[in-house]
């Protein structure tokens, strides 16, 4: 049964007045039975606040060609959870049968890879403002396992005592250092009120879903919804291994299935039935918004679409960050609904489905009984009650996120190609993260020191730019804070080493073209003291040529042993990334150093300026296929006159040396009550920061045992 609330959102329905909202169509035979409503988001990764360039906007238009994807396209500024509840309520507004037969549901990423403001309060900012929205059900995502099994469920109050969920709100942490931070309202965090579902995430000491697989909801009519969650069967190659220890991932369709079969065993009258589901698709060119663009051809979603079973009426989809709003033939010929929301809150879909009299979505070969309209966040009419509660954790994370660390000349961006960043091209930002682990691991005896040849940075693990223009006051232009570093690398990896021969180098290299998801795909890796060439048309396993490899400047030799740094994520072989394992010769160990982010800072705060590195690292044979950085991502930066670089000057306080270690330990010339490679002291700091920095991020990182195998 449906868990009743009065929501903030639902308060607010009935004052709201539906403004630029594209009216979402009822199916045709509405008149002969009831609509229910479910609006959806997906991805949000903890976006509470209002985004700046191509993270807070939305091509909503044509230009003066009529063709989406060109340069004439009209964007709008949209998101932040503020704009997220107003435009929410003016959904529901232009809903007839009124907000009690509507449900408001996620699709998983809701939190992790998230801003500062969020994410160095373990993302309980996010989890409150969620229940504020009044959120009812969500599927898991990958990244809600980004620090372990048991931070997912901590975080997930509402099933407490549910499935496997043993774990309370403010369990295992300690308050206000590193988790159940006292919230706007002056009460300890008491976790999500919606409860997640994960019907494919089994718990192998139970054999069940670590989490409830699906809820019946039933609206004020007495319409009844089976809703079930799923995440990407990919997740234990994107996310940490010692965080899901113990878990089995099956695949989206045998948990959809499976879900499908208890549920009806339980009700056998559940006859709608939607699936929230953290996988997804694509468009092709001339795609927007609300459009379907290539019918989702060739992608997971497409494949999930076409295996499940026909009881499935509709499929809400994320984890791809593409907006879309299509309908798929399924495998007996007729058509469902299957949409995204996009990523970061830009877009709500408003989902339409009419039920028979015996509560059945009637779907045939030319009608899904069931509507979308993704409709856009716009900003500029914040609801005020949301705007406070993020205004309350915008002020904490202020203190901590304003220390400077260094300055630059220029935007460090990650690679972009028509206004989007894209995991398929050098980037200027993923080079100074790999120089930064590089100099961190030659600068660090237990690491290697100079014994160490190269690192590696995975596109992934870069979730926003540094940019240069002022953003107020305390950030000049040309000023680099420790809010903005922390946004760069947000997950708390460590940056680790270990020996991989020259024939695993060269894998890994190969290996950035794989298939992910189920779709293939081409992850650049950023590298450093290491450069090579690549040939894209070529046939897999053999683009890059190993006599095109050059370690510190000499050709790689494939049977010598040399010493890889990269953060602990990708040396466990994440991102598919496997030979980081399989090329290890014999008894090679991974040593694990300090947190990337104080690594970074070290770097940064030694060398400020910074300026962007040239993308001369990785080059393509092919012209036709450069993947290169078209630069669309960069904005305009009016810096102060350049200090001397390892100095500082005035930016960032009193920095560290370039390449210290970024622990506060004897020997480095970092005293113990001062935070890593700033100099500055932590009474600067909120007792939050500096308890994350200093003395959280391996529980972060690891989670809590109780008994299912996360590392200790």
């Amino acid at each position: 049964m449906r868990r009743t609330r009065l929501t903030l959102a639902l308060a607010l329905v009935a004052g709201s007045a539906v403004v630029g909202i594209p009216a979402a169509a009822t199916p045709a035979q509405a008149a002969d039975g009831d609509v229910i409503q479910l609006v959806a988001m997906n991805d949000f990764h903890g976006r509470i606040s209002p985004q700046s360039g191509g993270d807070g906007s939305l091509v909503t238009a044509t230009g003066p060609d009529n063709v989406y994807g060109t340069s004439d396209d009209v964007s709008q500024t949209v998101g932040g959870a503020a704009n997220i509840a107003t435009t929410l309520a003016q959904i529901r507004a232009g809903f007839a049968p009124g907000a009690a037969n509507s449900f408001f549901v996620g699709a998983g990423d809701l939190v992790s890879a998230s801003p500062f403001n969020s994410s160095v309060f373990r993302d309980e900012p996010t989890i409150e403002v969620l229940n504020a929205l009044g959120l009812d059900y969500s599927s898991v995502g990958n990244h809600e396992f980004d620090r372990g099994q048991e931070e997912l469920l901590r975080i997930s109050g509402a099933t407490d005592g549910e499935a496997s969920d043993d774990v309370t709100a403010c369990e295992g942490v300690t308050p206000e250092v590193d988790g159940c931070f006292t919230n706007s309202a002056g009460v300890p965090f008491e976790g999500a009120d919606f409860p997640y579902l994960a019907a494919n995430v089994i718990d192998d000491a139970t054999g069940e879903s670590i989490l409830p697989a699906y809820e019946i909801v039933t609206d004020a009519r007495g319409n009844k919804v089976g809703l079930i969650g799923v995440v990407t069967d990919d997740t234990p190659n994107i996310v940490s291994p010692d965080g899901i220890e113990g878990l089995t991932f099956l695949t989206e369709a045998q948990g959809i299935d499976q879900a499908v079969t208890d549920m009806q065993a339980e009700d056998p009258t559940v006859q709608a039935i939607a699936v929230m589901i953290h996988e997804g698709g694509t468009q092709t060119t001339g795609g927007y918004f609300n459009g379907c663009a290539g019918a989702l051809a060739g992608t997971p979603i497409a494949a999930i679409n076409a295996a499940i079973t026909t009881e499935v009426d509709v499929i809400i989809s994320a984890h791809t960050h593409v907006p879309y709003n299509c309908t798929l033939p399924d495998s007996a010929g007729n058509q469902r609904l299957v949409t995204q929301a996009g990523f970061y809150g830009k877009v709500l879909s408003d989902i339409r489905m009419t039920v028979d009299a015996s509560g059945e979505i009637n779907r045939t070969p030319v009608s899904a009984g069931a509507t979308a309209t993704n409709v856009p966040v716009l900003q500029g009419s914040p609801d005020p009650a949301i705007q406070s509660i993020v205004g309350y954790w915008e002020g904490r994370a202020a203190e901590a996120g304003s220390v400077p660390v260094g300055s630059q000349t220029a935007d460090l961006d990650r690679a972009y190609r028509g206004g989007a960043p894209v995991r398929d091209a050098e980037s200027a930002l993923g080079n100074l993260v790999a120089d930064a682990q590089l100099a961190y691991a030659r600068d660090t005896d237990s690491l290697g020191g100079d014994d160490v040849d190269v690192a590696f940075m995975n596109p992934g693990g870069l979730r926003a730019d540094i940019n240069c223009l002022s953003t107020g006051p305390a950030d000049p232009d040309g000023n680099i804070n420790f809010g903005e570093t922390f946004a760069v690398q947000p997950f708390s990896n460590t940056v680790n080493t270990v020996e991989l021969t020259g024939a695993g180098i060269e894998q890994v290299l190969e290996q950035q073209w794989a298939t992910r998801s189920g779709a293939a795909s081409f992850l650049q890796l950023s590298v450093a003291g290491l450069t090579y060439e690549f040939n894209p048309a070529a046939a897999a396993g053999s683009r890059v040529d190993p006599a095109s490899i050059l370690i510190g400047g000499q050709p790689l030799v494939l049977t010598q042993t040399y010493l890889v740094a990269a953060n602990s994520f990708l040396i466990a072989g994440g991102d598919s990334f496997a030979a980081f394992v399989s090329g290890r010769p014999g008894g090679a160990t991974v040593v694990t150093g300090a947190n990337d982010v104080d690594a970074f800072n070290a770097y940064v705060a030694g060398i400020s300026p910074v300026s962007p590195p040239a993308l001369d690292r990785a080059v393509s044979l092919d012209p036709a296929q450069t993947f290169d950085d078209d630069g669309s991502g960069a904005g305009p930066c009016n810096p102060p006159v350049p200090t001397t670089p390892g100095g500082g000057g005035s930016t960032p306080g009193t920095p560290g040396t370039p390449g210290t270690q970024p622990v506060a330990n004897p020997g480095n010339g970092i005293a113990a009550g001062n935070l890593a490679n700033t100099g500055a002291a932590t009474g600067q700091l909120t007792a939050l920061g500096a308890g994350l920095l200093l003395a959280g991020v391996v529980a972060t990182a690891a989670g809590y045992r109780r008994g299912r195998g996360v590392t200790e």
